[in-house]
């Protein structure tokens, strides 16, 4: 399982997280792509499709983490964030609280067993990349930009992983740099 996340939004993370997945894929493991952004999801917009139920469709219960999953390819499938189709229906499409993204990652954690590889997006709010590694983590994948803010922010969640998962793997991809 990889996270892959960022300290500041804008720096490419969703670009990553769908690149890994495609190239996992095609190395041939079954791979699941996971966006953990249920107020907007980027993803399914990245890989141009549409959303039958966002993650903010799983937030009643009424319906499973397995009714989100849209196949991509043979090898490779997408649980999308954001809040669905329905959402103007929706009364409740307010960010998940701490002990709801909790439970949404535990449900959704059952899922992995039938991948050889699961990739989250995460995002970059620090509550979303630490309960997204509470299904067992393999490594994060930290993405930043140059400027001094993104680094800066980086540098934190960068310090918040270690204390939450001391020793866990993180891989840092500084991206539109030059050299």
């Amino acid at each position: 399982m990889l996270v892959v996340g960022s300290g500041k939004g804008g720096t490419g993370g969703s670009t990553v997280s769908a690149l890994l997945a495609l190239a996992m894929s095609e190395g041939g493991r079954r791979t699941l792509l996971i966006d953990s952004d249920e107020l907007v999801g980027t993803l399914h917009r990245l890989l141009g499709i549409d959303v039958p139920v966002g993650l903010q469709g799983l937030r009643s219960g009424t319906q499973t983490p397995s009714d989100a999953i849209v196949t991509l390819t043979n090898r490779l499938s997408l649980l999308p964030g954001g809040p669905g189709p329905d959402a103007f229906l929706a009364e409740n499409t307010a960010a998940l609280s701490t002990d709801e993204r909790r439970v949404l990652v535990r449900r959704i954690g059952l899922l992995y067993g039938d991948y050889d590889v699961v990739i989250v997006d995460a995002g970059s709010r620090l509550d979303s990349v630490l309960a997204a590694a509470s299904s067992g983590v393999q490594r994060f994948v930290l993405v930043t930009a140059t400027d001094s803010v993104a680094l800066a922010a980086t540098y934190a969640l960068v310090k918040a992983i270690d204390h939450k998962y001391p020793g866990a793997p993180v891989d840092l991809l500084v991206n539109r740099h030059e050299d």
